[in-house]
């Protein structure tokens, strides 16, 4: 017999869906507790963008942000291999980018026992993408000096000069680059050597 995946249900249903019962459909979606919630909120995305009107407009942008927070879970479930549909729901929602860091801030805040640590990371790098420039230099200057206090002090042999704190964008990515290529996770490993590639076939170019 052939396997039915609960995308496909979703998507069948959802063809039989009466133009003046669409949103009820998606409240219906929205309160479906199953245990692969990922696929209801990627049918559910699916969904507004086939039937993209006025009214779902609407709903996006009053429903939609409370979805998000309630089931935050569901959206970054694979958001830890670079698979996750947030900035397409967050883009739905309208919301400014520091609306958008402040939902996600909630729905972390009520899931956050749920994250693993690549998930609690791609998060954290998500709602970094939507803070205001000065935000990011007060996160950044706080978490540099955190993580520089957790240095013992007899370990505290290497200093920099100013001459060696990178002042261009150039200098910057190619020592951020040079770091990934050091880390731990394969795939940071292999991005970064792509984007080495990249910048060397543009400089050619050049």
């Amino acid at each position: 017999s052939r396997y039915v995946s609960l995308s496909d249900l979703i998507a069948t249903a959802a063809e039989h869906v009466e133009i003046r019962d669409r949103l009820a459909f998606l409240k219906v979606l929205r309160g479906l507790k199953v245990r692969d919630g990922a696929s209801v909120v990627e049918m559910m995305l699916l969904m507004l963008d086939r039937w993209n009107t006025s009214a779902i407009q609407r709903w996006a942008a009053s429903e939609l942000p409370e979805v998000i927070v309630e089931r935050l879970p569901d959206f970054a479930r694979y958001i830890g291999h670079s698979e996750t549909s947030l900035p397409k729901a967050l883009k739905w929602t309208g919301l400014a980018p520091g609306g958008a860091a402040n939902l996600l801030l909630r729905g972390v805040e009520q899931h956050g026992q749920m994250f693993d640590g690549e998930q609690v990371f791609a998060l954290a790098g998500l709602i970094a993408e939507h803070l205001d420039p000065h935000s990011s230099s007060v996160i950044g200057v706080w978490y540099a000096n955190r993580l520089a206090e957790r240095v013992s002090p007899e370990d505290r042999d290497q200093t920099w000069q100013p001459r060696d704190v990178p002042v261009n964008v150039p200098v910057s990515v190619a020592r951020f680059l040079y770091a990934c290529l050091g880390d731990y996770d394969v795939r940071v490993r292999w991005r970064a050597a792509r984007g080495g590639h990249w910048a060397g076939r543009r400089r050619r170019r050049r």
